[in-house]
């Protein structure tokens, strides 16, 4: 697993895991963009706001999301595991479709093809794994 330096930076910074901070958006998915956007999972808003980041109350996301900014740093916080391994997921899917049917450079798509792809993983966490299905 590659962890990126402003991703390890940024985990030192909130004492949290480098584990639990993934470069996400445009930057990822386009190799560019207008800022910073890092999935971040963390125990509480705390770590949050004494690292100096505010609540970014101009983005309104449909889930468990919770978007804070300081200057070009957008975190994308979530404190549940299961939400952010599925978010982790999607954002490097959006990132290998960029040139298929999904313009990724779009706002619009992005949310969209998240949504479906999350809402895809998320209703399956709880599916049962059966071991014994051989019985043999």
């Amino acid at each position: 697993m590659n962890i990126e330096k402003t991703e390890s930076d940024l985990a030192a910074e909130l004492g949290i895991s480098p584990l639990n901070v993934c470069l996400v958006g445009s930057t990822l998915i386009c190799g560019k963009g207008n800022d910073l956007d890092l999935l971040c999972l963390v125990p509480s808003d705390e770590c949050l706001r004494k690292a100096g980041f505010e609540p970014d109350t101009k983005i309104k996301y449909e889930s468990a999301l919770r978007s804070w900014r300081r200057g070009n740093i957008n975190i994308i916080a979530v404190n549940d595991r299961a939400f952010f391994l599925a978010e982790v997921a999607i954002a490097h899917a959006a990132k290998q479709v960029q040139n298929g049917m999904w313009n990724m450079r779009d706002r619009d798509d992005r949310v969209i093809f998240h949504s479906a792809v999350r809402d895809a993983v998320m209703g399956r966490m709880d599916a049962n794994v059966y071991d014994d299905i051989l019985d043999i």
